[in-house]
């Protein structure tokens, strides 16, 4: 049996589009409340490919407002683990120039990562910020 958009069923739940965490949607929001005049952030469901099979996909999308209206790409790695982190310093090279992980950790194994990413990396102890966002987005 293949399940298709073709397919005549119909669920009885509610489309409700793309799922994205509390969290990530509380940040955006605070993002946006503090930071309306110069930025817009949104949540984000796109996929960037990568060399190898590997995947990048971003959590939220942060565009500038102005002439520029450039966009960063943040992906929050709420639980580091030492597989992702050594997945993240294999991706150096290859990550788009307005790409950002924010980590949470300020450990050794966090800090050689921030050591090897540069910018593209914003570590975190206790809770990922709406200020914290902005000074490195300021720094790109």
């Amino acid at each position: 049996l293949d399940i298709t958009n073709e397919n005549p069923y119909q669920s009885f739940y509610k489309e409700k589009g793309v799922w994205k965490s509390d969290r990530v949607s509380a940040i955006v929001a605070r993002f946006n409340e503090k930071n309306a005049e110069n930025w817009y952030a949104e949540t984000e469901n796109r996929i960037i490919p990568l060399s190898d099979n590997r995947l990048l996909i971003p959590d939220i999308v942060f565009t500038e407002k102005g002439d520029s209206n450039r966009q960063v790409m943040l992906e929050w790695v709420q639980y580091p683990s030492e597989a992702k982190l050594k997945w993240l310093r294999k991706l150096a090279k290859e990550l788009p120039e307005n790409y950002i992980f924010a980590v949470k950790g300020k450990n050794e194994k966090t800090k050689s990562l921030e050591k090897k990413l540069d910018s593209k990396v914003l570590l975190f102890s206790k809770d990922l910020t709406a200020p914290a966002i902005l000074r490195r987005l300021k720094e790109l």
